[in-house]
């Protein structure tokens, strides 16, 4: 029996969508899309929505949708209830194929639970041709898919826009799933973790005899990607979501996106116009890695002033002058910036060097234009100094004494990425960053008006441990090797090959 209370929260959701795309109609193969983690986290994804659209534009195909439930579900699940598909309300079980999109490392986890509530076998090896297909993709198990091999049959490496049709094709077309596998194994950007064997390397388990790469759409720039599903649940609200950039020019040392989404490309300026235009809502968001490098955006904004309101993912405080001047243009309440550090020593180590100076001026600046500042820092970085954690009272304070608003500072742990020059870098542990974060909280009390957050250090250190995980941390987290070494994922990392090296993402 589906679950009658998980059935009421996917109704109550659809009514309040508005909606460019639902699952196509006269198709035969059933694909159900796994967003692992709730619907205001996966409707927030614009790649999630991405995926959606282009694969019920495939013919034949019908794709539908399935999020984490939220809690109040759980228990009816857990006592033996089912789950069902968001929008065609079919048990997991009823559909050929099933493909997750992954954008969080943590989301692991979650992964390995809906597995089993579909009443799936989560390890791949205990699964027959009666069991759909299991394809993984999304940036994370891209950037490194050994954690999830267990329970992956196929992960996809790389943005789906220019192969995933001629994937799901092959799918079509195989007469079993192991016809399928040995098929699209051949594939440089499709990765099939059961026809690898692995070998030790430095203390990991490293895949051996094979070299994979990621693909990318090189035609972004003309077709950029735009929501297809608006909803007020949204962590954009019901703004109609615009990708303006993928990749990052700044190669921030710690930023797994300016490694792993190359080349950078940027949408072009007729292109947004066009999107703008088209579109008839109010609310535009703005979204990417890169937002304000992109220099003709100043332009849409001051093209479109008065007639649409403007929202952006996280922007450079050190941004070309004309891009955040003309941000009074656009009707946003919150600017929101990554500075990183509270020295400028630690941020020129992690490749941001922005000077004090230049952060306090353009504060000074948005003072008056902006109700919240939200400024995002991270602990814990390579070379941070007890210096570092004492300069937050210093910083923030004057920061708080420029800006007239509320400020909003929130505290992440470095988690080391690969890719990344900082991917063989420690993990500060549990322990170290309760102490750091404790002593920031305490420094930044008497500063009033700001509001300080925090991720909390064991749900990062679980995060570091999938990041740069091997296969047995996948088996660890599905309770298969309970005699996990911890230490080995997360201090320093040796040896000449990594779990993830058999990739290459440029």
């Amino acid at each position: 029996m589906i679950s009658r209370r998980l059935i009421s929260r996917w109704r109550e959701l659809k009514e309040e969508e508005k909606r460019e795309v639902s699952p196509s109609s006269g198709g035969s193969f059933y694909i159900l899309l796994v967003f692992p983690n709730t619907y205001s986290v996966g409707i927030s994804n614009l790649g999630f929505q991405i995926l959606f659209s282009l694969l019920n534009r495939i013919p034949d195909v019908v794709c539908d949708l399935l999020y984490y439930p939220d809690e109040d579900v759980i228990p009816q699940i857990e006592s033996g209830q089912e789950l069902c598909s968001f929008y065609l309300e079919r048990t997991p079980r009823e559909f050929d194929a099933v493909f997750f999109s992954v954008s969080f490392e943590n989301d692991l986890v979650n992964l390995i639970r809906l597995l089993r509530w579909m009443r799936i076998d989560p390890l791949t090896n205990r699964r027959d041709d009666g069991d759909p297909v299991v394809i993984g993709g999304g940036i994370v198990p891209t950037a490194n898919p050994e954690p999830f091999a267990p329970f992956f049959d196929a992960v996809y490496l790389g943005e789906a826009e220019p192969h995933l049709p001629e994937v799901v094709e092959i799918l079509l077309d195989s007469p079993s799933k192991r016809d399928f596998l040995e098929k699209v194994s051949l594939m440089p950007f499709v990765y099939v973790p059961s026809l690898v064997d692995v070998e030790e390397n430095g203390g990991f388990l490293v895949p051996k005899g094979v070299e994979k790469r990621r693909t990318f759409w090189r035609e972004f720039s003309e077709f950029p990607s735009t929501s297809v599903i608006l909803s007020k649940h949204s962590s954009f609200g019901s703004a109609f979501i615009v990708e303006v950039s993928r990749g990052c020019p700044r190669r921030c040392s710690f930023c797994l996106s300016s490694y792993v989404c190359r080349p950078v490309r940027f949408a072009s300026a007729e292109a947004i116009f066009k999107i703008v235009e088209k579109s008839g809502e109010k609310k535009i968001g703005f979204l990417g890695t890169s937002v304000s490098d992109h220099k003709h955006l100043p332009e849409v904004l001051e093209r479109f002033a008065g007639k649409r309101e403007f929202t952006f993912s996280s922007l450079r405080i050190d941004a070309d002058i004309r891009f955040l001047e003309v941000l009074k243009y656009s009707g946003l309440k919150t600017a929101t910036f990554g500075i990183e550090a509270a020295t400028f020593e630690l941020r020129k180590r992690i490749g941001k060097p922005i000077p004090d100076e230049l952060i306090f001026e353009r504060v000074r600046w948005l003072s008056g234009h902006f109700e919240t500042l939200k400024l995002y820092f991270m602990v814990g970085l390579p070379g941070e100094t007890e210096e570092d954690i004492e300069a937050f009272g210093r910083f923030i304070s004057k920061i708080a004494d420029l800006f007239e608003g509320k400020i909003a500072v929130s505290l992440s742990p470095f988690v080391p990425k690969p890719f990344t020059p900082f991917e063989r870098e420690a993990f500060d542990g549990y322990p170290i960053l309760k102490t750091k974060i404790k002593r920031i909280l305490k420094l930044l009390r008497p500063v009033k008006k700001v509001h300080v957050s925090y991720d909390l250090p064991k749900w990062s250190q679980l995060q570091a441990m999938i990041s740069r995980g091997d296969r047995r941390v996948g088996l660890y987290l599905a309770g298969e090797d309970r005699k996990l070494d911890q230490k080995r994922y997360l201090g320093p990392l040796k040896g000449s090959l990594l779990p993830w090296h058999f990739i290459s993402v440029v």
